[in-house]
Order: structure tokens, then C-alpha cells, then sequence
């Protein structure tokens, strides 16, 4: 375990700063201690990708500052992990902001990171909240094709990141697709009070994830026009894809938001005809005995002079006549199908 000084809990807790630099001969990886010792690749003819693990450590985004010229408002937007995904574009670089979200099987939850990606000369710097992403496919894809990704520059490294960010997009809406199916039968089977906080669960989920998708949609069209020489021309055709990705993210989302919402409006409907099957067994019990309370009420009068009293049939002929009364009352509600 490593030992945390008092001036690094001072100025926050050190980041991990993984470099991987690729050209034509492969590429190479190591962990660097500091931002500054990263600021020389950004003039190298080679391609590098810097990725940095934290967001509370202040000389960290100092050093980005001071060598790597990105202004005090961009550094701002990167630590503050409430940020609103966009776009931005400088003279010198340009600036990404994106949530990454993955689904917590532990938890049956979506979880959301805070990703800021600077576009430099030769150079893409990544910052996360933490340690754990969805890029490992593309660092496995630097690996096995380092030359390639170099040819088509850090643009390219910019749209594959953004791409894992959409592709595990499909991933969390497939889950969250199994969690509404998982709860589908118990709404129409049995619509009981517990069925309702999943309900409401995934509809707040569906709100977090649209509140991330639309921007990102704005964002990929804006990287398709942007017209830097820091992005390759060829690179068009892969935010394109990009473009047309998110598209099918938000339509995938939007259905899936609607899928809920129908869900929602079935529970309310089957606890309503839930109800109803109860007010109706009431009210036909009730209207079958309101006749035969009418006769006890009639014969439990303590008239002195009741004809019928003296009658040795007097009681069979009452019974004979209530259930008379209730069978034909039955009869009745069964030929108009109301039971």
C-alpha cells in the first residue's frame, strides 16, 4: 500500500499517468510520475496518448497549464466532473467533454465518469475521475496496429476513444432492456406496490442516460465540420460513423424511455383492473344480499299479527323464496357477463 504524504493530501491525491506512444516501428507504454515529464512528446513526430487517472490534484493541471498552454477556464471544465458534455475548439488544440458510462452488475445501476479528452500536436491527454474505462479495446487495437493509427494521426485516436465512449452505450441500454424484461411479467401478472421502485428506477435511468447521449450527438456532428489541421481530412468519414452511432444511441434510448413509460401506464392499468375485479365481486354480493336482507328485515319485524307467522310452511316458503331470489339474481349477472 502506498503511503500518501501531507502535501500530497494537501494538494490532492497523485493521479496515474499512463503514456502509450506509437509510431511505424509499434508502440510503447509505460507510467509516468508526472505531467511534466509528458510535455516533450507533444513536439515528436510520433503519436502519443496520455492518459491521466484523477481529478483532485492541483499541480497536475498547474503543469497543464504552464506547458502545455491550456487555459484556466478548460482546466476548470475538466475538474469539475458535473460538467455537460461538449465541444470545444481552440487555435492550438481542441477540447472533449463526454460521460462514460458502464452497468454495475453489483448494484443493477448505471454508473457515470466524467472523461475530458485534449486534442494537442501528436498528442491526445485523457483525463477520468478514476481508474477503470471502456478503452482497453482500443488499447489493444494500438498494440496490434500501431503504424496504422499513426497514418491517420490522433484525430483518429480522438474518434476511436469517443467511439468505445457510444459502443458501451449499446451495452448499458442492453442491460437496462434486461432489467425491464426481468420485471415485465410481475407487472402483468402481479402489479404489487414493490413492482413500482424498479419502475421508477429505470426511468431515472433513462433520463441520466438521454441527459449524456443528446450532447455527444452534437458533439460528433461538430467534429465532422470542424476544419483543424490537428484532425485529418480522412478522419471525416470515421466521425461520420461516429455521427451516424450516437443517431442510433438516442433512437435506442428514446425507445427505451417509451418503453418504460408504457410499463409504467400497464402497472397503473393492471392495479386498476385489479381493483376493479374487487369492486365488482363487492357490488354483486352486495346487490345479491340486499334482497334477502329486505325478507329477514320484513320477517324479523315483532308485529304481534303476522299471518305468516302461524304457518308451519312460513319459514321453508321465506328460505324457498331468498334463495329463489339470489339463484335468479345470479342467473342474471352470469347472461350479462358481468361475473
Amino acid at each position: 500500500m502506498r503511503t500518501v504524504s501531507q502535501h500530497e493530501n494537501a494538494q490532492g491525491t497523485l493521479p496515474e499517468i499512463t503514456v502509450i506512444d506509437y509510431s511505424a516501428d509499434g508502440a510503447k507504454e509505460w507510467s509516468a510520475s508526472c505531467l511534466a515529464e509528458c510535455a516533450p512528446l507533444v513536439s515528436t513526430p510520433g503519436a502519443t496518448w496520455i492518459n491521466v487517472d484523477g481529478l483532485d490534484h492541483a499541480p497536475t493541471f498547474e503543469t497543464l497549464n504552464t506547458l502545455f498552454g491550456v487555459p484556466q477556464l478548460v482546466i476548470e471544465d475538466i475538474m469539475n466532473a458535473d460538467q455537460r458534455p461538449k465541444l470545444e475548439e481552440h487555435d492550438d488544440f481542441v477540447f472533449v467533454v463526454v460521460k462514460m458510462l458502464r452497468f454495475d452488475d453489483d448494484e443493477g445501476c448505471v454508473r457515470g465518469e466524467h472523461v475530458g479528452l485534449i486534442l494537442l500536436p501528436h498528442c491526445l491527454i485523457s483525463f477520468q475521475e478514476a481508474g477503470g474505462d471502456v478503452f482497453d479495446g482500443v488499447r489493444n487495437r494500438i498494440r496490434a496496429n500501431a503504424a496504422r493509427f499513426k497514418s491517420r494521426g490522433c484525430g483518429y485516436l480522438l474518434h476511436a476513444l469517443l467511439d468505445a465512449v457510444v459502443d458501451e452505450y449499446f451495452v448499458v441500454l442492453e442491460r437496462l432492456g434486461d432489467c425491464l424484461e426481468a420485471i415485465e411479467d410481475d407487472v402483468l401478472n402481479d402489479p404489487s406496490p414493490e413492482v413500482l421502485k424498479p419502475l421508477h428506477h429505470l426511468r431515472g435511468e433513462a433520463i441520466s442516460l438521454r441527459r449524456s447521449v443528446w450532447p455527444l450527438r452534437e458533439t460528433a456532428s461538430r467534429l465532422d465540420r470542424l476544419e483543424t489541421p490537428l484532425i485529418d481530412a480522412q478522419c471525416g468519414v470515421y466521425f461520420r460513423d461516429l455521427y451516424d452511432h450516437t443517431v442510433q444511441v438516442v433512437e435506442a434510448t428514446e425507445a427505451f424511455r417509451d418503453s418504460v413509460a408504457v410499463m409504467v401506464e400497464t402497472y397503473l392499468s393492471s392495479v386498476s383492473h385489479k381493483t376493479n375485479l374487487v369492486m365488482q365481486f363487492l357490488t354483486i354480493i352486495s346487490t345479491i344480499f340486499i334482497p334477502l336482507t329486505f325478507l329477514a328485515g320484513v320477517y324479523g319485524m315483532n308485529f304481534r299479527h303476522m299471518p305468516e307467522l302461524e304457518h308451519k310452511w312460513a319459514y321453508p316458503a321465506v328460505w324457498g323464496v331468498m334463495l329463489a331470489t339470489a339463484m335468479g339474481m345470479i342467473a342474471y349477472f352470469r347472461r350479462q357477463r358481468w361475473m
